[in-house]
Protein backbone atom coordinates (compact mmCIF):
# COMPACT_ATOMS: atom_id res chain seq x y z
CA UNK A 1 0.00 0.00 0.00
CA UNK A 2 0.90 3.41 -0.56
CA UNK A 3 2.03 5.13 2.72
CA UNK A 4 0.05 8.38 3.52
CA UNK A 5 2.92 10.59 3.90
CA UNK A 6 4.01 14.55 3.00
CA UNK A 7 5.20 13.41 -0.64
CA UNK A 8 1.66 11.45 -1.36
CA UNK A 9 -0.43 14.77 -0.21
CA UNK A 10 2.07 17.31 -2.44
CA UNK A 11 1.22 14.61 -5.24
CA UNK A 12 -2.53 14.88 -4.76
CA UNK A 13 -2.85 18.48 -4.30
CA UNK A 14 -0.76 18.90 -7.28
CA UNK A 15 -2.80 16.44 -9.53
CA UNK A 16 -5.95 18.43 -8.39
CA UNK A 17 -4.31 21.54 -9.99
CA UNK A 18 -3.36 20.07 -12.95
CA UNK A 19 -7.26 19.10 -13.58
CA UNK A 20 -7.51 22.65 -13.18
CA UNK A 21 -5.35 24.26 -15.37
CA UNK A 22 -6.08 21.95 -17.82
CA UNK A 23 -9.77 23.56 -16.99
CA UNK A 24 -8.38 26.95 -17.48
CA UNK A 25 -9.53 27.71 -13.92
CA UNK A 26 -6.01 29.02 -12.51
CA UNK A 27 -4.69 31.70 -14.79
CA UNK A 28 -8.03 32.81 -16.17
CA UNK A 29 -8.28 36.62 -16.57
CA UNK A 30 -11.67 36.92 -15.57
CA UNK A 31 -11.76 34.05 -12.51
CA UNK A 32 -10.18 34.32 -9.18
CA UNK A 33 -11.92 31.82 -7.01
CA UNK A 34 -12.49 27.97 -7.57
CA UNK A 35 -12.93 25.12 -6.01
CA UNK A 36 -8.76 23.13 -5.94
CA UNK A 37 -10.24 19.98 -4.20
CA UNK A 38 -13.37 18.97 -4.04
CA UNK A 39 -14.20 15.39 -1.92
CA UNK A 40 -14.33 12.14 -3.93
CA UNK A 41 -13.81 13.81 -7.21
CA UNK A 42 -10.41 14.26 -6.18
CA UNK A 43 -9.74 10.95 -4.43
CA UNK A 44 -9.92 12.98 -1.04
CA UNK A 45 -13.28 12.12 0.56
CA UNK A 46 -14.12 14.70 3.32
CA UNK A 47 -12.12 17.03 2.37
CA UNK A 48 -12.98 20.68 -0.04
CA UNK A 49 -10.31 23.27 -0.83
CA UNK A 50 -10.98 26.65 -2.25
CA UNK A 51 -9.19 28.90 -3.74
CA UNK A 52 -9.94 32.88 -3.21
CA UNK A 53 -7.37 34.68 -5.13
CA UNK A 54 -4.22 34.15 -2.86
CA UNK A 55 -6.41 32.67 -0.15
CA UNK A 56 -7.17 29.07 0.36
CA UNK A 57 -9.91 28.09 2.24
CA UNK A 58 -9.87 24.46 3.92
CA UNK A 59 -12.96 22.72 5.33
CA UNK A 60 -12.91 19.01 6.97
CA UNK A 61 -15.76 17.00 6.69
CA UNK A 62 -14.20 14.07 8.37
CA UNK A 63 -11.99 13.20 11.69
CA UNK A 64 -9.02 11.77 9.51
CA UNK A 65 -9.03 15.25 7.22
CA UNK A 66 -9.08 17.07 10.13
CA UNK A 67 -6.34 15.60 11.74
CA UNK A 68 -4.40 15.84 8.69
CA UNK A 69 -4.96 19.78 7.65
CA UNK A 70 -1.91 21.27 8.95
CA UNK A 71 -0.51 18.63 6.56
CA UNK A 72 -2.60 19.66 3.86
CA UNK A 73 -1.77 22.64 4.16
CA UNK A 74 1.93 22.55 4.07
CA UNK A 75 1.21 20.17 0.94
CA UNK A 76 -0.62 23.44 -0.60
CA UNK A 77 2.33 25.87 0.31
CA UNK A 78 4.28 23.69 -1.40
CA UNK A 79 2.82 23.02 -4.52
CA UNK A 80 1.38 26.91 -5.12
CA UNK A 81 4.50 28.82 -3.63
CA UNK A 82 4.14 32.22 -3.62
CA UNK A 83 0.74 32.71 -5.35
CA UNK A 84 -1.10 31.45 -1.70
CA UNK A 85 -0.14 33.68 0.99
CA UNK A 86 -3.19 32.60 3.63
CA UNK A 87 -4.81 29.45 4.41
CA UNK A 88 -7.63 29.39 6.50
CA UNK A 89 -9.15 26.36 8.12
CA UNK A 90 -12.99 26.41 8.33
CA UNK A 91 -13.83 22.96 9.90
CA UNK A 92 -16.02 24.15 12.89
CA UNK A 93 -19.15 23.33 11.43
CA UNK A 94 -18.44 20.32 9.17
CA UNK A 95 -16.30 17.94 11.40
CA UNK A 96 -18.59 14.98 12.75
CA UNK A 97 -19.64 16.66 16.16
CA UNK A 98 -19.76 12.94 17.75
CA UNK A 99 -15.72 12.93 17.46
CA UNK A 100 -15.88 15.66 20.08
CA UNK A 101 -12.73 17.67 18.57
CA UNK A 102 -14.24 21.01 19.30
CA UNK A 103 -12.35 22.41 16.37
CA UNK A 104 -11.72 26.25 15.92
CA UNK A 105 -11.56 28.23 12.94
CA UNK A 106 -8.54 30.30 12.15
CA UNK A 107 -5.62 30.67 9.86
CA UNK A 108 -3.38 27.89 9.39
CA UNK A 109 -0.62 30.24 7.54
CA UNK A 110 -0.42 33.64 6.89
CA UNK A 111 -3.36 35.97 7.43
CA UNK A 112 -5.02 38.48 5.13
CA UNK A 113 -6.84 42.12 5.46
CA UNK A 114 -10.27 43.13 6.32
CA UNK A 115 -13.17 40.84 5.17
CA UNK A 116 -14.98 40.61 3.05
CA UNK A 117 -12.60 40.29 -0.05
CA UNK A 118 -13.49 41.07 -3.62
CA UNK A 119 -12.67 37.92 -6.27
CA UNK A 120 -14.14 37.35 -9.90
CA UNK A 121 -15.93 34.65 -11.29
CA UNK A 122 -16.98 34.52 -15.19
CA UNK A 123 -15.95 38.55 -15.39
CA UNK A 124 -18.20 39.02 -11.84
CA UNK A 125 -17.38 40.72 -8.78
CA UNK A 126 -18.66 39.30 -5.71
CA UNK A 127 -17.45 40.08 -2.00
CA UNK A 128 -16.54 37.29 -0.44
CA UNK A 129 -15.80 36.74 3.64
CA UNK A 130 -14.75 32.87 4.25
CA UNK A 131 -14.26 34.34 8.09
CA UNK A 132 -18.35 34.38 8.70
CA UNK A 133 -19.75 33.05 5.34
CA UNK A 134 -21.49 30.23 5.23
CA UNK A 135 -19.46 27.04 3.76
CA UNK A 136 -16.39 28.86 2.21
CA UNK A 137 -17.63 31.77 2.23
CA UNK A 138 -19.08 31.62 -1.64
CA UNK A 139 -21.00 28.69 -3.43
CA UNK A 140 -18.07 28.00 -5.59
CA UNK A 141 -19.71 24.51 -6.56
CA UNK A 142 -22.78 26.74 -8.54
CA UNK A 143 -20.49 28.51 -10.54
CA UNK A 144 -22.04 26.53 -13.96
CA UNK A 145 -25.71 26.62 -12.97
CA UNK A 146 -24.82 30.44 -12.35
CA UNK A 147 -23.79 30.43 -15.94
CA UNK A 148 -26.38 28.97 -17.39
CA UNK A 149 -28.56 31.44 -15.39
CA UNK A 150 -27.19 34.69 -16.98
CA UNK A 151 -27.58 32.81 -20.17
CA UNK A 152 -30.98 32.49 -20.06
CA UNK A 153 -31.93 35.75 -18.11
CA UNK A 154 -32.56 38.06 -21.07
CA UNK A 155 -36.20 40.01 -20.47
CA UNK A 156 -37.25 38.17 -17.86
CA UNK A 157 -38.44 38.78 -14.20
CA UNK A 158 -36.11 36.75 -12.07
CA UNK A 159 -36.85 35.59 -8.31
CA UNK A 160 -33.73 34.77 -6.20
CA UNK A 161 -34.94 32.73 -3.08
CA UNK A 162 -32.82 32.05 -0.06
CA UNK A 163 -30.24 34.50 -2.63
CA UNK A 164 -26.80 34.41 0.33
CA UNK A 165 -24.24 36.30 -2.00
CA UNK A 166 -26.84 37.37 -4.68
CA UNK A 167 -24.54 35.13 -6.78
CA UNK A 168 -27.56 34.56 -8.99
CA UNK A 169 -29.02 37.75 -8.95
CA UNK A 170 -25.39 39.14 -10.23
CA UNK A 171 -25.43 36.49 -12.96
CA UNK A 172 -29.30 37.20 -14.05
CA UNK A 173 -28.84 41.10 -14.15
CA UNK A 174 -25.76 40.31 -16.67
CA UNK A 175 -27.54 38.39 -18.95
CA UNK A 176 -29.75 40.74 -19.38
CA UNK A 177 -32.99 40.23 -17.22
CA UNK A 178 -35.75 43.15 -16.79
CA UNK A 179 -35.26 43.03 -12.85
CA UNK A 180 -34.50 40.52 -10.15
CA UNK A 181 -35.80 40.27 -6.66
CA UNK A 182 -33.83 38.67 -3.69
CA UNK A 183 -34.96 37.63 -0.56
CA UNK A 184 -32.95 35.34 2.20
CA UNK A 185 -34.01 35.03 5.91
CA UNK A 186 -30.79 36.97 7.36
CA UNK A 187 -30.78 40.06 6.76
CA UNK A 188 -26.80 39.84 6.48
CA UNK A 189 -27.30 37.76 3.53
CA UNK A 190 -29.94 40.63 1.85
CA UNK A 191 -27.09 43.39 2.68
CA UNK A 192 -24.49 41.19 0.94
CA UNK A 193 -26.65 40.46 -2.31
CA UNK A 194 -27.15 44.16 -2.65
CA UNK A 195 -24.09 45.12 -2.22
CA UNK A 196 -23.13 42.37 -4.84
CA UNK A 197 -25.32 43.67 -7.67
CA UNK A 198 -23.68 47.68 -6.68
CA UNK A 199 -20.01 46.04 -6.68
CA UNK A 200 -21.02 44.78 -10.24
CA UNK A 201 -23.75 47.41 -11.99
CA UNK A 202 -23.61 50.85 -9.70
CA UNK A 203 -26.31 52.68 -8.32
CA UNK A 204 -27.60 52.36 -11.83
CA UNK A 205 -28.63 48.88 -12.31
CA UNK A 206 -31.14 46.91 -13.72
CA UNK A 207 -33.93 47.19 -10.77
CA UNK A 208 -32.91 44.91 -8.07
CA UNK A 209 -34.82 44.40 -4.73
CA UNK A 210 -33.80 42.95 -2.01
CA UNK A 211 -35.58 41.71 1.38
CA UNK A 212 -36.57 39.37 3.83
CA UNK A 213 -39.63 37.92 2.62
CA UNK A 214 -38.89 34.37 3.25
CA UNK A 215 -39.52 32.11 6.78
CA UNK A 216 -37.45 29.15 8.11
Amino acid sequence: QEPIDTAWWQRMISTALDVRRTLGLTDAPDTTCYRLVHGEGDSLPGLVVDIYDTTAVIQCHSVGMYHARLTIADAIRTVYGDRITAIYDKSSQTVPFKAGLNPVDGYLYGKTGGMPRTVLENGEKFLVNWEEGQKTGFFIDQRFNRELVRRYARGRTVLNTFCYTGGFSVYALAGGAREVCSIDSSERAVALADANVRLNFGEEATPHFAGRRCRR
